[in-house]
């Protein structure tokens, strides 16, 4: 272990933001006088004594400036998942309940790892799959397949209040399984919805249905309200996709629409289904829904060009480029907008989640353009060139405000995937970048892994946290393996912090795993955290 002395020759020994290099352990300390590392092989020790409280530090590559450090994140859980083909991780879930974590995804391995049980052959050429895994003991507890004879994606998950857990994702199986009271029982079009619950006390399917029309349909996202009403978010090519009357878009304006669908799983019935879009293509991402049951939705258009995405109370007009991101607001029986507006510059604009609290809502994404909108920023300029810059940007609930927007990454591209908030004020952000400079500069330079004992044009995933009322970094983790690693998912709750994600690397040394190497080519990624505030 060594330690490091700043330009006066003082000694730095605290930690508050931690960077994860699976092969090398990291531990930065950004504060008043300067930083430090620490190294280990393989291990992990934390300390937490003499803490110094964060304060603004010299830019980064003079546009980024780092305030506030106030927490630490504890590795606590690492594992590969899969088998000898191809294998990814595309979704995880916290049960807040019952003390499971529920990690959804796709594998073409004949050898997956299941339970007892359940069906041991793949059905399909790409088959679904749902894990849940055991909080405390870190057991597997349950892996199965789910799908046909086709392709079938699960791509988001959810726990309702009581526990169960729900799957949604699309397939093009003609044989895939529903139940009796399904809302629909065939597969009408070239891919259509799925959503499943899965009853966690015996790990049986208590409900399956399709939802589609005769064309494509694809789901991307899936959350629960507090009275247990699903609320799913997509896109579709299909003129006779189920949407309801009354709703705010009746009727689909392009070839590719966006929808937005709220179900009632107690009388199983559709309470609202809309379209969401203009001429061009329109894509929706993440859905996210207030305590007041307002639902709002974001993803991005090429409808911006021709100005016919529906908008109302914009902050933003389109730019003059192909595609924007987006943000709409539905009241609550999704028969109107409260607003909806474009959020994007002279580039190309791709928000992929969103997280709504109280009182703000969160949209994450990577833009291509150096000239979007930033306020009271993490980072102010675009550091890429012509590549991609990760965005996280933040409005009141209201939408008539931007409260903080910010670029994220370093010299290369960086990919922000997902976005969540948990219950204690922290908004997360995971993808992956191919920066070597994401979270240092010629001063506060991290050890990585040599360049010559990786493989290049590879990707390393990482996570950040952010405090929601200030916009400022509170902590951050970069997994580094020896080839492609990447995070797809992330959840948060009480301190705990889950990914999920894909690695190609061999390298990644598991705490407590469930599988403890790379089994194939690429391998499902699964770490967990815990967020302590100092």
């Amino acid at each position: 272990m060594s330690l490091k002395t700043n330009r006066s020759g003082k000694k730095i020994f605290s930690a508050s933001v931690i960077i994860i290099l699976f092969s090398i352990l990291l531990l930065i300390q950004i504060n008043s006088v300067d930083t430090y590392s620490l190294a280990f092989n393989n291990t992990y020790e934390i300390s937490k004594t003499n803490a110094v409280n964060g304060a603004d530090c010299e830019s980064y590559k003079d546009n980024i400036e780092v305030t506030n450090i106030n927490s630490s994140v504890i590795p606590v859980f690492s594992s590969y998942f899969g088998g000898k083909d191809t294998d990814s991780v595309n979704s995880v879930s916290i049960g807040k309940k019952n003390n499971l974590t529920a990690i959804t995804g796709v594998t073409q391995s004949e050898d997956f790892p299941l339970t007892e049980n359940n069906q041991k052959k793949r059905a399909g050429n790409i088959d679904g799959f749902i894990a849940l895994i055991n909080s405390n003991s870190k057991k597997l507890l349950y892996s199965g397949f789910i799908g046909g004879k086709g392709s079938d994606k699960p791509v988001s998950s959810a726990f309702n209040n009581e526990g169960n857990l729900y799957i949604a994702g699309y397939t093009d199986s003609d044989d895939f399984f529903t139940t009796k009271d399904a809302l629909q029982k065939n597969n009408r079009g070239k891919w259509d919805i799925f959503l499943v619950k899965i009853n966690i006390n015996n790990f049986e399917t208590e409900y399956s249905t399709l939802i589609g029309g005769s064309s494509s349909d694809v789901l991307h996202d899936i959350t629960i309200d507090s009275n247990n009403n699903l609320y799913l978010t997509g896109t579709t090519e299909s003129r006779d996709f189920p949407v309801t009357k009354g709703a705010f878009q009746e009727k689909i304006t392009g070839k590719r629409d966006a929808f937005l669908m709220k179900i009632n799983p107690e009388e199983n019935i559709i309470v609202y289904c809309t379209f969401f879009g203009g001429v061009s293509d329109d894509y929706s991402e993440a859905v996210g829904i207030d305590s007041e049951l307002n639902a709002y939705i974001t993803g991005y258009t090429y409808s911006s060009k021709t100005r016919s995405l529906p908008v109302k109370n914009e902050i933003f007009g389109p730019s003059t480029f192909s595609y924007d991101s987006y943000i709409a607001a539905f009241n609550p029986d999704g028969s109107d907008l409260i607003y909806s507006t474009y959020i994007g510059g002279g580039g190309g604009d791709r928000a992929k989640g969103i997280a709504v609290t109280e009182k703000r809502v969160h949209i994450a994404g990577y833009t291509y353009s150096d000239d979007l909108f930033v306020k009271n920023a993490f980072q102010n300029n675009f550091s890429v060139g012509n590549g991609s810059e990760g965005f996280l940007t933040c409005l009141n609930k209201e939408g008539t405000e931007i409260i903080y927007s910010t670029y994220f990454g370093g010299e290369n591209d960086d990919f922000i995937h997902a976005i969540k908030s948990d219950n204690r004020g922290n908004i997360i952000i995971a993808g992956e970048t191919k920066s070597e400079n994401i979270f240092s500069s010629k001063k506060y330079d991290i050890e990585r892994i040599p360049d010559e004992k990786r493989l290049k044009n590879n990707s390393d995933a990482f996570i950040a946290v952010f405090q929601e009322d200030s916009g400022s970094m509170n902590s951050a983790i970069l997994i580094q393996g020896n080839d492609y690693d990447v995070i797809y998912d992330v959840d948060g709750y009480n301190g705990k912090l889950i990914t999920a994600g894909m690695t190609k690397s061999d390298d990644i040394d598991g705490t407590e795993p469930v599988q403890k190497s790379n089994a194939g080519s690429y391998d499902g990624l699964i770490t967990e955290y815990i967020i302590a505030d100092k």
